[in-house]
C-alpha cells in the first residue's frame, strides 16, 4: 500500500511555485470574487487575459455576442488606428474592439487594410500578420454571409 504524501494535495497539475506578492486590499477584494484562493484567482485572471498559453495576445478572435453574431476582437495595431473613421477600443489588456464611426462602410475598412498591408516594411511582421489575418476574416464573413454593423454606445470619460 502506496502512502499519501503529507501536506495539502497540489493546486496545479503542473509545475508552480510558491511567490510572494504585496497587492492592494481593493485588487485582493477583487481576487475575491474569482475565486477564494488567490492563487488560483490569480491563474484564472492571467489565463483569460493572455490565450493560448503565450506571452503575445492572440491575433484575432470572434467573440459570441449572441445567436449568429460575435464581435472582432484583435491585438493592438498602431497601423490600424491610422485609418481615418477608425478606432481601436481596448477592452482588456491586449485586447481591442474595432470602432467604424458612424458613414465609414466595411467596404472602406476592408480596402484600407489593404492599402496598410501594400505599404507596411517587412520588418514589421506582427503588424502584417494581425492585419492579414483580419482583412481574411472580413472577406471569408463578406462572401459567406456579410458583415452587419451595430452601434456602440460612448459617453465622456471626463
Amino acid at each position: 500500500m502506496r502512502k499519501s504524501p503529507a501536506g495539502r494535495p497540489p493546486k496545479f497539475s503542473e509545475p508552480s511555485r510558491p511567490v510572494t506578492v504585496t497587492l492592494p486590499e481593493r485588487i485582493l477584494a477583487k481576487l475575491q470574487l474569482v475565486d477564494n484562493d488567490r492563487g488560483l484567482a490569480i491563474a484564472k485572471i492571467v489565463d483569460s487575459s493572455i490565450s493560448n498559453g503565450d506571452l503575445s495576445p492572440s491575433l484575432l478572435e470572434i467573440i459570441k455576442v449572441c445567436d449568429g453574431q460575435g464581435l472582432i476582437v484583435i491585438g493592438f495595431s498602431q497601423a490600424l488606428s491610422r485609418i481615418p473613421g477608425i478606432q481601436l477600443a481596448e477592452i482588456s489588456p491586449s485586447r481591442y474592439l474595432i470602432s467604424v464611426q458612424t458613414g465609414t462602410s466595411v467596404d472602406f475598412l476592408e480596402l484600407a487594410i489593404l492599402d496598410l498591408i501594400d505599404r507596411m516594411p517587412a520588418s514589421e511582421v506582427s503588424e502584417i500578420r494581425l492585419l492579414l489575418k483580419l482583412r481574411e476574416t472580413l472577406k471569408t464573413i463578406r462572401l459567406k454571409q456579410g458583415v452587419t454593423k451595430a452601434e456602440i454606445l460612448f459617453v465622456p470619460t471626463d
